[in-house]
């Protein structure tokens, strides 16, 4: 692969990570925003009444594939590309599902894939030299 098809792919590759990621957050905020307050919806319909809601949503639904999809074009990205370009954004997505609270087994693998890419860093040491 040339020089310059290989930069066009780590481009492409960031920027498709980058939609996808945008195209969730939009898509499940307007679901939740369309849906109005759970705890409402709970104590009419109870626990199962939400869930229903939630997951009939095709707009929820939507952006959680998005999501999933944003998950998998990030560890891709991330064999793709070197590091040090790759790791500040997902770094900041990991951050933010964090806070968010959305701590789920997808996400633990992701968060502690990018522990194992910040131990290399530190020691200096490139993806020729560790593996």
């Amino acid at each position: 692969m040339t020089h310059t098809a290989s930069s066009m792919l780590t481009w492409i590759s960031i920027g498709v990570v980058a939609a996808l990621a945008i195209a969730g957050e939009v898509l499940i905020a307007g679901a939740m925003q369309k849906l109005g307050d759970l705890d409402i919806i709970r104590e009419r319909s109870g626990m199962a009444g939400a869930i229903r809601a939630v997951l009939s949503s095709p707009l929820f639904l939507t952006g959680a594939f998005c999501m999933a999809l944003n998950f998998f074009a990030m560890l891709y990205t991330l064999s793709l590309v070197d590091f040090t370009l790759a790791m500040p954004a997902c770094e900041l997505y990991l951050r933010r599902q964090r806070y968010r609270g959305q701590n789920l087994p997808a996400g633990t693998c992701g968060q502690a894939a990018m522990a194992g890419c910040r131990v290399r860093l530190r020691r200096g040491l490139s993806d020729q030299q560790v593996g």
